[in-house]
C-alpha cells in the first residue's frame, strides 16, 4: 500500500499555528522583563551592601553574594509559568470572517448598549426602579417643576363632567391612576425644558450634544404625555353609549380630554341622527317579512290538464282538483267520486 498522503495545511492551520507562536514569543518576553527587574533589583541591593562594609570585609563576602544576572539564558524554563495566561481551547477560537459568512449569522445579535453613567447616577435609579419613589418626594419634585406658562398643553387634561355623570365608578379610578401617571410626565417635561432653556444661555463644550440628548428626551415624555390621553379617552369610551363612539373618537385634547366643546358635539350628533332615522324608508317588520318568505312558490307550475279530466269538463262535470281527494275523508265522498268516474267512462265508450 502506498503511503497515506500529508494533509494539506489550509490558511486556517497557518492563521492557528501563527497564533500560538506570537503567544509563545510573548510569554518568553514577559520572562524576559522579569528576569530583568530580577537583576536591576539584585544589583541594587550589591551596591548597598558594597557601601556599608569595608574593602576587607567586601573582599570576603562579595563571593558569597551570587547575583541573580549569572544565571546563563539557557537555563529558561521551557514550561509555561502558573501566571501565565492559558492557551485559549479550540473551540474558543474567534472565526474568520469568511468562515463567519459561511455558517451563517445569528438570529438574535447582542443586546447593544450605550456608554456607561456614573456609577452614583445608575445606582440611585436602580433603587427607584426596584423599590420605588417614596410618596413624599414624589409631591415634592411636582411641585418643583410647575407647568411653564406658555406649555399650557402639557397640563393634564381633565374629565369632562358630562363624561364623569355617565360612567361607572370603576373607569374613573383606572382614569385616575393614569393621571397620576401623566402628572409626572409633565414635571418631567418642564425639568427638561428648563435644563434646554439654561444651555441655550449659557457656551460651554459639547453645547450641541448636550441639546440633542435633552431635546431627544423631551420629544420622547411629549409622545408618552400623548399615548397616556388616547388610553384614558379608549377606556372611557368602553363604557359609553357605542352610538357615540365616532363622536367621542373626533374630539381634540385640550384642556378637557374630550375637548371643551363636548356639550354641543353631542346635541349636533344626536340631531343628525334623528335626521337620518326621518328620511330612510319604513322598515318592514320581521313578522311580515317572514309571512311574505313563507308565502312564496308555494303553489307550483301549473300542471297539464289529464285526459280523464279534460272529458269530464267536456261531459258537463265539475273539475275535481287531486287536493280535494286528498281533503275527502268519509267513505260516502269517496263512493260519489267513485260513481262520477264510471259515468265519465261510460259516456265516453257510447261517444266513441
Amino acid at each position: 500500500m502506498g503511503k497515506k498522503g500529508k494533509r494539506r495545511r489550509t490558511p486556517f492551520d497557518e492563521d492557528k499555528e501563527n497564533r500560538r507562536l506570537r503567544r509563545k514569543i510573548q510569554r518568553l518576553e514577559e520572562k524576559l522583563d522579569r528576569q530583568k527587574e530580577e537583576r536591576q533589583a539584585g544589583k541594587n541591593t550589591l551596591d548597598n551592601h558594597e557601601s556599608r562594609r569595608d574593602d576587607e570585609a567586601q573582599a570576603t563576602e562579595v563571593p558569597a553574594v551570587r547575583p541573580p544576572d549569572n544565571r546563563a539564558p539557557e537555563a529558561l524554563p521551557t514550561e509555561l509559568p502558573s501566571d501565565a495566561p492559558q492557551e485559549v481551547p479550540e473551540h474558543e477560537i474567534e472565526l474568520q470572517q469568511e468562515i463567519v459568512d459561511i455558517i451563517g449569522a445569528r438570529l438574535e445579535s447582542d443586546k447593544k448598549t450605550a456608554a456607561a453613567i456614573h456609577k452614583d447616577v445608575a445606582l440611585r435609579w436602580s433603587e427607584i426602579v426596584k423599590k420605588g419613589l417614596p410618596p413624599e418626594e414624589v409631591k415634592i419634585l411636582l411641585e418643583k417643576y410647575p407647568t411653564p406658562e406658555n406649555c399650557g398643553f402639557i397640563s393634564v387634561p381633565r374629565l369632562n363632567a358630562e363624561i364623569t355623570a355617565a360612567v361607572q365608578e370603576s373607569a374613573i379610578k383606572r382614569d385616575r391612576r393614569i393621571v397620576e401617571k401623566q402628572e409626572r410626565v409633565a414635571a418631567c417635561l418642564d425639568a427638561v425644558g428648563k435644563a434646554i432653556s439654561i444651555t441655550l444661555k449659557t457656551d460651554i463644550p459639547g453645547k450641541i450634544e448636550l441639546l440633542e440628548k435633552l431635546s431627544d428626551g423631551g420629544r420622547l415624555l411629549a409622545s408618552i404625555h400623548r399615548d397616556e390621553s388616547l388610553a384614558r379617552k379608549s377606556i372611557i369610551m368602553a363604557n359609553l353609549n357605542i352610538s357615540m363612539k365616532t363622536t367621542l373618537s373626533n374630539t381634540s385634547v385640550d384642556e378637557w380630554l374630550f375637548g371643551g366643546d363636548l356639550e354641543e358635539k353631542i346635541k349636533l350628533a344626536k340631531n343628525l341622527e334623528k335626521t337620518t332615522k326621518a328620511l330612510k324608508p319604513p322598515q318592514r317588520s320581521s313578522q311580515q317579512s317572514n309571512a311574505q318568505r313563507n308565502t312564496k312558490n308555494v303553489k307550483g307550475p301549473p300542471r297539464q290538464q289529464t285526459y280523464r279530466n279534460r272529458m269530464a269538463t267536456s261531459g258537463g262535470q265539475r273539475k275535481t282538483s287531486p287536493s280535494s281527494h286528498r281533503r275527502t275523508s268519509s267513505s260516502s265522498d269517496v263512493k260519489k267520486t267513485s260513481h262520477r268516474r264510471n259515468s265519465t267512462r261510460d259516456r265516453y265508450r257510447r261517444r266513441y
